[in-house]
């Protein structure tokens, strides 16, 4: 160690040193990468991919809310080039045919649909990897052929239309566009399979590959553990016999979370494919998004299929009591003054509609007509009912309330020509329930309703709606 100190009598000088310099490497190392995290950038997006799902969902879909934008003047279309630092809206011409292309039937070749806008920029300013600016959504080029693209001349470069952010935060925030956590086929807080208005078989045989086998079964159910949480998934037949029964793994088992759309897209809620520094002069815009708190919840249709021929289902279909001869009493007699398109009880069926509905159909042979007799369906012929549940959850998906909202009478496949469910018609719930508490006459029917009410059936699980603002 001596002969060490005296051929090297400053080593610990140029320990402290070599320290010292590996200190600021690193720190030099440090400010690079976040100095790579800051500034302008175009992000790739692609909606398709299972990350994105929430801005691609059948009711809140993010193209689907800028083309419905563009179609009511509330959102411009841009031409975005950042190479000549340009960016002019559409001429009239230009605008006028992207107009076509959105209103065009889907029929038609070039009709332009929200699915096809699954790709595009996010023109973002980074700070520190956060973004604290979004200047514009720049989607990519739309092929409506092979070999041509309608729009497309020499000036388009670049994208196929650019929106501004600016424009795009306020039409959202007025449609109430939401951002949903697990918008796809998950478990909310192992409350409810989000089936997004989706089949629900497709949608979890789709994340339980075990059920991918039984492709022809085509009711699927959940069964609750002591907790009343969801704990299993089975497959049944056509026969109401269980095919296959599985156990959901814990992956499923997620929390919820709801944002609206523009603050999910400044939060950065959302998988990038790529990521480019943008170095161009094209100047940013200088608005600043911020998200104004409202005390609120949010609403899930789920709907439940029940077919009352089903051995867990006879006290629906006892003889002279059947469920759907009391709902049928109940609607044309006018215990209930409206009768309901959909579950959404927003149209109401004519009463000319509903009596022909209940007639039964004499098919054609040789055609594709069909004659009405003077005969109703039975009841025991009226036998499928779709039970639609409204959910009430807060911010964070925890369930604030559960009750039935609306049923809806089908004609059973096996009493139709064509072999399909064939709808009757809806009535609310709770005009129901209210009707029969209040007349001495409907005790059969108040009981029956109350079973429903306490789940006291058996049901597969048919479809989840989107999630919407609670307006009430």
């Amino acid at each position: 160690m001596k002969l060490l100190a005296f051929l090297f009598p400053y080593l610990p000088f140029v320990q402290v040193l070599a320290c010292r310099s590996l200190l600021l490497l690193c720190l030099l190392s440090i400010t690079i990468v976040a100095s790579a995290q800051k500034g302008r950038y175009l992000q790739t997006i692609n909606l398709g991919d299972k990350e994105n799902t929430p801005f691609f969902a059948t009711t809140h879909s993010l193209p689907g809310y800028i083309l419905d934008g563009i179609k009511s003047e509330e959102i411009t279309p841009y031409r975005v080039d950042y190479a000549t630092k340009k960016a002019e809206p559409f001429t009239a011409t230009e605008k006028e045919s992207l107009l076509y292309q959105i209103n065009a039937s889907v029929e038609e070749w070039d009709h332009l649909s929200p699915r096809m806008l699954n790709n595009l920029d996010v023109d973002v300013t980074l700070k520190k990897g956060k973004a604290t600016k979004i200047h514009y959504l720049n989607f990519h080029t739309v092929h409506f052929t092979d070999d041509a693209t309608r729009l497309r001349g020499d000036r388009f470069k670049d994208y196929y239309f650019s929106v501004s952010f600016e424009q795009v935060a306020a039409y959202l925030e007025k449609q109430n566009a939401l951002w949903v956590k697990n918008a796809g086929p998950l478990l909310w807080k192992n409350n409810m399979v989000h089936t997004y208005g989706q089949d629900a078989f497709s949608v979890v045989s789709s994340i339980v590959p075990q059920l991918e086998e039984h492709a022809m079964e085509l009711h699927v159910a959940l069964s609750l553990d002591e907790k009343g949480k969801i704990d299993k998934v089975g497959a049944y037949s056509w026969q109401h016999e269980l095919v296959q029964e599985v156990t959901l793994p814990d992956s499923l088992y997620v929390e919820g979370e709801v944002l609206s759309m523009p603050e999910a897209l400044v939060a950065g809620r959302y998988r990038a494919s790529e990521q480019m520094a943008l170095k161009t002069k094209l100047p940013e815009f200088k608005f600043t998004f911020e998200r104004k708190l409202k005390q609120t919840s949010y609403v899930i249709m789920q709907t439940e299929k029940l077919y009352l021929d089903h051995p867990g289902n006879k006290v629906f279909l006892q003889p002279e009591q059947e469920l759907s001869a009391l709902l049928v009493e109940a609607a044309s007699k006018g215990t209930v003054n409206k009768v309901y398109a959909t579950d959404s009880l927003h149209a109401i069926l004519s009463e000319a509609t509903w009596n022909e509905r209940l007639k039964v159909k004499e098919y054609d042979m040789f055609g594709d007509g069909y004659t009405l007799s003077e005969d109703n369906y039975l009841p025991q012929q009226l036998s499928v009912l779709h039970v639609t549940w409204k959910w009430e959850v807060d911010v964070a998906g925890n369930m604030i309330s559960k009750t039935p909202y609306a049923l809806g009478l089908y004609l059973h496949a096996n009493s139709s020509p064509a072999n399909i469910e064939t709808l009757i018609g809806y009535l609310s719930y709770q005009e129901l329930y209210q009707s029969a508490k209040a007349s001495n006459g409907n005790k059969q029917l108040l009981t029956l309703l109350e079973n429903l009410a306490g789940h006291n059936y058996t049901g597969y699980l048919s479809h989840t709606s989107e999630m919407i603002e609670n307006t009430n």
